[in-house]
This record gives C-alpha cells, structure tokens and sequence, in this order.
C-alpha cells in the first residue's frame, strides 16, 4: 500500500510538473528568448542600473547615476541584488543573453520553490503537486502589475520582484519546519537552519520591498505565535542578524530617505477575486476546517488574512516606493492551497469525495472558460492565460546625437508598455546622453518634480500643436515657467518625435526604423555650473520645503537658498565659470572659477549627503541645497566634487561585516556532517 502511495506521489509529480513546465517553455519562454529586447516598461531601468554597476560602480554596486533626474545615487534607494547578479553575469555573457537566463531562472524556479513550501507544510507528493499546479494558475492568469506574476514580470518589468517570489517559499517553507519541530532539532540541526534563514531572507530584503515586508510578516506571524518558547527568541535573532547581514544597504536607505519624495499608491480594487475562484478555493478551507486539517495550522489562517488585509493598506503613508495591491500574488497562493481538500479528505467518504471533486471541477472549469472568453472589464480585471507575445520595436543601434553639451528632455510618441525606453536605450548606447528623466523617480532626489515637469511641457506642446510661434499671454508665462525650469537644470535640448516650430533645430537623428527622424531642438543655453548673479533668498532649514513648493510653483526665476548663514554676496559681472570636467567612472568633476574671491557658484547636480566639495587648497567646502534639490557653494578658483561614502555607509558597513563574522563562526561550529547530511 505504502508502494502505491509513493509511486501515485511519482505520478502526480510527473504529470503535473510536466503541464507547468510544457506550458512555460511552450507560452513564454521560447517566445520569450526569440522576441524580447528588453524593452517593457521597468525592465530598461532595470537593465540600465546594471549596465552602470558593470561600467561605472563596479565592484561596489552603488555609485552616483548622471544620465537622469540631474543624477541620482544608484540603487540606494531600491534593492541591489538583481542589479548585481545580472552585471556579474553580463561579465561573461551578452547583457540580452543575461537577462534572458536571469528571468527564466527566476520564473523555472518558483514551481519548485512551491512544491517544497507545500511539502514543509506537510503534504504528500501527491498533494504538494497539485498545490503547485493551483498556486501557478494566478501567476498565468492575473494580469494586472501585482508582482510575481508574468504579466507583472514581462509587460510591466517587475523583474528583481520575481527573482524574490521563489526565495520566499522556500523561505516560509524552511521557517515553518524549523519552528514546528524546534524541540526535536539538536543544537548543530538549529544553528545550521538559523544560518540558511538568515541568508535566505538576507536575499529577500536586498532583492525586493514587497516580497522583504511579506518574509517579515511571516517571520513575525510565528515568532509571536510561538513566544511562550524559546522558538520566539531564536526567530527574532534571526530576523535581526538578516536586517544587520543587509546593514551596508539598509543603513543608508534609512539615513538618506529624507532626500527623496517616495509615493505609494493604493489602488481601489473593484475586482479582487472572480466569485468562482473565489467560492472554489472557500469550499476547500471549509472542508479543512470540517475534517480537522492540522496542517492548517492557525499561523497560516493568520498570514493569509494578513495578506488579504495588507493588500488594501497604502504603504505610501511611510514614504516607501511600494504598491499595496502587490500583496495579492500572496493571497492568492495561499488561498489556492486550500483546494487540495478536493482530493485529500481524510476523514471523508467516497461519495463526499466524489462530489467535492466534482463541485471543484465544474467551478474551476467555470474560471478558465470566463477568464480564456471573456472581455475585460478594465484593466484590473485582466485575467488570460499569459502567452509572451510582444514583438520587440527596432532600434537604430548606432544614434548619432552630435556633441551635447547639457541635459535632454524626450518628447516621445506615446507608449503604454515602453513609456521610457529611449532614454535608457541612448544612455547606454551613446554613453554620453543625459537626460531629465527616466525609470525609478521614487529613489531621486529631484525624480518626481522633474517627472511632472515633463508632463507639463508635453502637454505644452500638445496643446500648441508643435506650434510656439504664436501664444497668448497665459502660454507665455507657462512658456517661462518651461524655460526656468530648463534653466535651472541645464536642460539644452529637446528631442521630439516632431519639430516644434519656433525652436532652432541642432540636427535629425533617426532612432526608430520605419519613422521619421526625431529633432534634436535648443531650448537653453544656461551652463551646468554658473555664477549667481542675481539675488537670492536665504531659507531657514524649517521653512525649506515650502520655499520649494513655491519655487516649484512659479514662473519667477529666484532661487532659494537652504541656511541662512548663506553669505549675501552675489557674483561680479565678468565672473566666468570654464574648463569644466566630468569623470563619472571616478564619480568627481571639476571646475575653475575665474574671480578674486568667493562667489556663489550653482551647480545642477542634485544635492546629496554623499557629495563632497573642496577648493584647490584642499580646504573643504560647505554645500548648500539650492531649490529644488541642487547644488550651492562659495568658491573660486580650482573646485572639486566627488561623490563617495559618508558616515552612515559606513556604519552600516561595520552592521554587515558583524553579523557576517556570527554568520562565519555558526558556519565554523557547525559539524561537516551536518552539511553533507542534507
């Protein structure tokens, strides 16, 4: 009897598996390799974050990023891990061909990572396989930018939260063994199970927000279940060795969040669950109930509201770049878990089983042909079978933009699914174009204004038809507010899908095959790095956001100084800033500034804690932001600028290398038997 058991759990592996994996290679990943260019929404950010580590920061993964927002530090403020692993891998390898065997491991490894969830859960091959096979279908079938996904994976590009879904089943899984039978484990079995948790969530945290904050609710989820032990206090060490492992980049992100304007966005789900997966997977927690389930058990009931509750919460309030509805990937899994009471009661009777598996058959069939059939209803209620079928848009490979000598603002066809690929593609291809904005506003300084500006001036030029000849007197003071702006960054160029009338056109560059040349357009002159010479205001640190929030909203050009120790002085006339240099692979530039005496000097680099500024003499200088997040120093002569650690990188730094040597000695203590027992 015990033969056949285990030969059906064979069966149902084999069969199950080979439909998942039949359907992966067949929709998406063949597909997937012949077509993509890399191209969708976030993935060229992505992409391009590790292009910089590999040609500009490496081997650390974080450097200051020129090519958008006036610059910004690189992934400070978003998890480095995937950025790292695919600028290794590009070391050896295409960065096309990198991406592509990154993203099919993560998406290949998530039903594994599932089965040994369900398994650590106590589940039969049998059982364990068919939960695999029900938790895949909302990663095929949800198509809305949920995470985890493949819709969210390849139309939105939410890659690195991909790479973690897989981690965090096998974290779960791996926690719920080690706390559920910890009084059993001997010392050696619990040091080695503390050292594989704290690296697995250690993985979690510097690969993803959403999926860090659910590895922290389960961990948290059990260690106040099980406080009246021991268990609890070996869980939460745990969870604070992972954090401290992630201190060299969590300690920084946590001392410089004050420097950027991070949103979160709750979004209002009028179609949450279609009411036949929804009254499917219910029935199954019902007939768990009924028939005792231990394997149920109350943290995972708890973790399940907790997701479901989670997804409805607006994280935006703690100022992080996360999306509530990301939560639901978590919901629905689990939930899909509870169907395999269809087949599993073991208390029921033939005929009770027969007609559970019946009712789940009729519903699910029910599911699939209104999903397959179906319109959408919106966009939120997007659910079909996910079949990679996205053609990439050719790119001229060699631009030829000519000498530039400031930013570039895009004014771009429109495009739901590539909304900000030629800036990426130039940054890279060209080495040399910088530009206003790009991909991952939330983790710049300047990211979310200049985000709006270039929402402004193409709404401008829509309205104007291409046409800034002729403009009455309310398009004329939005037509200054345009030029501050560009001003005030350094903003020479427009690069428009059209020519704009009124603006001398530099040159023509052809960037996509098949369209008319896009117009590269001056629409200023004003330098990087000038002089100021006009008055200014000085603004008490307390009083500094609402200076910016009135700069930001005027057309008038005076500038706002943070401390009111800011010297009044202006600059003379005649006073010239020249031989300008940038070394962003030294991550330093330099300038000369030709006058007798200190003057004020803006530089339009955005302000960060990270930057340092000395004069010729190596006698350091005091930066001052300068509205909306730049650069202001009293300086003359030779001036310098490098961008380099600063006290919390190295605090959190020391964090790591602590918990790493505890991490090492567990590692030494731990008998080689252990390991090769595994």
């Amino acid at each position: 009897m015990k033969a056949r058991l285990m030969q059906s759990g064979h069966m149902a592996q084999w069969f199950f598996f080979s439909v998942i994996y039949v359907y992966l290679t067949k929709c998406v990943f063949v597909p997937f390799w012949k077509y993509s260019k890399m191209q969708n929404w976030d993935i060229p950010g992505h992409v391009q974050a590790a292009w910089f580590i590999k040609n500009i920061s490496f081997p650390w993964y974080e450097g200051w990023n020129p090519f958008f927002f006036a610059g910004h530090p690189n992934d400070t403020y978003y998890g480095p891990l995937y950025h790292y692993v695919l600028a290794l891998m590009n070391f050896v390898m295409p960065m096309e061909q990198a991406f592509k065997v990154l993203t099919i491991f993560s998406i290949g490894s998530l039903p594994l990572a599932m089965y040994y969830f369900a398994k650590k859960l106590g589940f039969t091959p049998t059982e364990a396989s068919i939960q695999t096979f029900l938790m895949m279908i909302p990663m095929a079938f949800i198509n809305i930018a949920a995470g985890g996904t493949l819709y969210s994976m390849f139309m939105v590009g939410l890659v690195s939260n991909a790479l973690a879904f897989p981690l965090f089943f096998l974290y779960y899984g791996k926690l719920h063994e080690t706390v559920t039978q910890f009084s059993t484990l001997n010392h050696h079995r619990r040091r080695l199970a503390f050292i594989e948790l704290s690296i697995a969530l250690a993985l979690i945290v510097l690969l993803h927000f959403v999926v860090c904050f659910a590895a922290l609710m389960v961990l948290g989820v059990y260690t106040i279940y099980y406080i009246r032990n021991k268990t609890s206090v070996y869980t939460l060490a745990h969870g604070i060795v992972s954090l401290l492992l992630c201190g060299f980049w969590l300690g920084p992100l946590i001392a410089y969040k004050a420097y950027v304007e991070n949103t979160g966005t709750l979004l209002n789900m009028g179609f949450f669950v279609s009411l036949p997966l929804y009254l499917l997977v219910v029935f199954g927690f019902a007939l768990a109930a009924y028939d005792h389930d231990t394997r149920f058990d109350p943290p995972f009931f708890i973790l399940l509201a907790t997701f479901g509750i989670a997804a409805y919460i607006d994280f935006g309030e703690f100022g992080l770049p996360m999306h509530s509805y990301r939560f639901i990937p978590f919901f629905l899994t689990l939930m899909m878990m509870g169907s395999v009471k269809y087949f599993s009661g073991r208390n029921f009777t033939r005929s009770f089983q027969a007609g559970a598996l019946v009712a789940f058959v009729l519903l699910f069939a029910f599911y699939v042909r209104h999903n397959l059939t179906a319109d959408p209803r919106d966009s939120v209620n997007k659910n079909r079978l996910f079949v990679f079928n996205t053609p990439p848009e050719i790119l001229n490979p060699h631009p030829d933009l000519g000498p530039l000598t400031g930013r570039i603002l895009l004014n771009d066809e429109p495009s739901e699914r590539k909304p900000r690929l030629l800036e990426h593609y130039l940054a890279q291809s060209t080495g040399k174009a910088i530009f206003t904005v790009g991909l991952f506003q939330e983790g710049a300084p300047n990211g979310l204004f200049l985000a709006s500006f270039k929402r402004t001036v193409q709404s401008f030029i829509k309205r104007n038809r291409y046409d800034f000849t002729h403009l009455d007197d309310r398009e004329k003071i939005q037509a200054a507010y345009i030029k501050k702006v560009a001003d005030a960054f350094g903003i020479h160029y427009l690069l428009s899908h059209q020519p704009i009338k009124g603006l001398p056109i530099e040159r023509l560059i052809l960037l996509r095959q098949g369209k008319p040349p896009y117009a590269l357009q001056r629409i200023s002159v004003a330098p990087i790095i000038e002089p100021i010479s006009t008055p200014f205001k000085r603004v008490s640190p307390e009083k500094w956001r609402e200076a910016v929030k009135v700069w930001k909203n005027s057309a008038a050009p005076t500038l706002y100084i943070e401390g009111e120790q800011a010297a009044p002085i202006l600059a003379p006339p005649g006073t010239v800033v020249q031989n300008m240099l940038f070394d962003w692979k030294q991550q330093r530039f330099s300038f000369d500034v030709l006058a007798p005496a200190d003057v004020p000097v803006l530089v339009k680099v955005a302000y960060f804690p990270r930057w340092k500024a000395w004069h010729e003499h190596l006698m350091p200088l005091h930066i001052y932001q300068a509205s909306p997040a730049l650069m202001l120093v009293y300086t003359h002569g030779t001036t310098t600028f490098e961008y380099g650690l600063a006290g919390p990188d190295y605090l959190g730094i020391l964090c790591s290398l602590l918990a790493m040597g505890l991490i090492l000695a567990l590692f030494i203590k731990t008998p080689r038997i252990i390991f090769t027992g595994l």
